[in-house]
């Protein structure tokens, strides 16, 4: 027996196998094809309404594409009924060329009633440049607030949630504005260039009416800052800006709408204390007619 024949005989058969191909009736695909069609237009009328129940509060504008953040997602979450539930939270440790670092992971299920349930994550680590960087220097780790990140993880799991149980990820402009959300109004963020500062002059005036809706305690100032630039990014939370000299020249125009709205709240519960606080004034008497002595008869 040659060398050939024996090589042959140490390989072993191979058996192919037989797909077989349904054959399906032209009725049948009929059938599918409607499903397929009246299922798109339940899901087209979903994300619609998902879009009409948010402002231009709850998008931002990243790298020219919309994304839904975490405030517009608590408001679709309710009026959908999304449950999330069998919630689980990890934290793991890592090394890179910077030193330690940790990442929180949260996981769930999410599903609407009566559907199918996905399950869906939310991570966010010390290395968030959000969170571990200052004008681009690394802080060092006591400066991190690890309960931050911890919530950041959380609030990206239940974003991601509602977004990919009803198909709100990719949408258009297009999309947005047939649900009255403005593209301009936005808040923009673009991680693919660097963006002007605001002007000294513009940052004086926003600064006093922050400071007027605070009462002039700075501290609370910039938490109100950070509570108007923070937002929900592609990558997870992104978190906002604490001192106004940090926020872009794209980035002024939202912060200082939000503060005049909440300036001028502020005003009008003051009126309506105010006009509480008054006391009711009544009307003036009617001056009584004088008595008539009876004259003697």
């Amino acid at each position: 027996m040659s060398g050939d024949q024996k090589s042959k005989d140490l390989i072993p058969g191979v058996e192919k196998e037989v797909v077989v191909v349904p054959e399906y009736g032209e009725d049948y695909m009929q059938d599918i094809i409607v499903r397929a069609e009246k299922n798109l237009d339940l899901l087209n009328k979903i994300v619609s309404i998902a879009i009409k129940r948010t402002n231009e509060m709850d998008w931002v504008n990243i790298s020219g594409k919309p994304y839904l953040n975490s405030s517009g997602a608590e408001k679709i979450r309710g009026l959908f009924g999304i449950n999330i539930y069998n919630t689980t939270c990890e934290k793991s440790v890592g090394k890179d060329d910077k030193g330690d670092y940790y990442m929180y992971t949260f996981m769930c299920k999410t599903s609407m009633k009566d559907g199918i349930s996905i399950d869906v994550i939310g991570t966010c680590s010390s290395r968030d440049k959000f969170f571990s960087e200052s004008k681009g220097v690394l802080k060092p780790d006591s400066d991190i607030d690890e309960t931050n990140i911890k919530k950041a993880a959380y609030t990206n799991m239940t974003t991601n949630a509602v977004s990919r149980l009803l198909g709100l990820r990719n949408l258009t402009w297009e999309q947005l504005k047939a649900g009255n959300i403005n593209k301009e109004k936005l808040q923009a963020v673009d991680y693919n260039s660097s963006r002007p500062r605001v002007e000294a002059d513009k940052l004086k005036t926003l600064r006093a009416i922050m400071l007027e809706i605070v009462d002039g305690d700075s501290a609370k100032a910039s938490e109100l800052l950070y509570e108007f630039t923070t937002f929900q990014g592609k990558d997870g939370l992104v978190q906002g800006k604490r001192k106004l000299e940090d926020i872009s020249d794209a980035q002024y125009p939202m912060v200082l709408k939000k503060s005049e709205e909440k300036l001028a709240e502020k005003k009008k519960a003051g009126s309506k204390k105010e006009e509480a606080k008054a006391p009711t004034q009544e009307p003036p008497k009617a001056a009584e007619a004088p008595k008539q002595t009876p004259t003697a008869k």
